[in-house]
């Protein structure tokens, strides 16, 4: 049993590892035979894997085509923002609360790393760090409850991260990789400053403007993101 359930883990974060970073495009028919061959395992597990994934919303299912993965449209991208903005404006008030200066240090550094990452055009390490600035916030919020949520938007979080990192104009002085690593500096110095109304401004306009550039972008990826939703597909 533990080896069943061991391999299982394994597919499913496979499958869902090529989903978030774009090996299966979004709108992709996920067949299960196709899948078992290319992971080198029976169907079962695999089956078992598109179900939980299309549980957790990464998947739609028409009962004549199966599986395929989902594509994120521009009302997801609205809701999902709107969301973030509720959340992200209490996690990093509790957060500066609660922080000491050797986790406000530890930000810093996050931070540098993330400004080394865009000198370097290392964008996955500037994703990474990114995320990890995120996901530190969250942690020194010290809410349960709250990285409970955040957790069930993480996989949308993380492709639209990748959306708004991968700039057609990455050289330009202006572009969205470098204006979020001076917003992340900028809500990092009020927080340490305990100024909450300038912060939830300063995170409603990097949220705004994220959105704002993902939806502006969004005819570069006319098979990720479509204008409007259909729901046809769903089981």
């Amino acid at each position: 049993m533990e080896d069943t359930n061991r391999l299982y883990d394994g597919v499913r974060s496979q499958i869902k590892y090529n989903i978030i970073n774009g090996v299966y495009p979004m709108g992709k028919r996920l067949k299960a035979k196709t899948l078992a061959d290319e992971l080198y395992v029976s169907r079962s597990p695999v089956n078992k894997a598109l179900s939980s994934l299309y549980e957790e919303g990464l998947l739609n299912y028409n009962r004549n085509v199966g599986y395929s993965v989902r594509i994120i449209t521009i009302e997801d991208i609205e809701e999902i923002f709107k969301i973030r903005a509720a959340l992200d404006i209490l996690s990093f008030k509790e957060a500066s609360l609660k922080m000491d200066k050797s986790s406000f240090s530890y930000l810093r550094n996050l931070v540098k790393e993330a400004e080394l990452a865009f000198n370097n055009n290392d964008i996955d390490g500037l994703r990474e760090a990114s995320k990890s600035f995120n996901e530190s916030i969250y942690e020194f919020s010290d809410m349960p409850r709250l990285k409970m949520i955040i957790s069930g938007l993480d996989d949308y979080i993380e492709v639209l991260r990748k959306f708004s990192y991968d700039a057609k104009n990455p050289e330009s002085k202006n572009s969205r990789r470098k204006i979020s690593v001076e917003e992340h500096s900028k809500m990092l110095d009020l927080m340490e400053e305990k100024s909450f109304d300038e912060l939830e401004n300063a995170i409603r306009e990097h949220l705004e403007d994220s959105k704002n550039y993902i939806i502006s972008q969004s005819h570069f990826y006319k098979d990720k993101i479509f204008d409007g939703i259909d729901r046809s597909d769903d089981r």
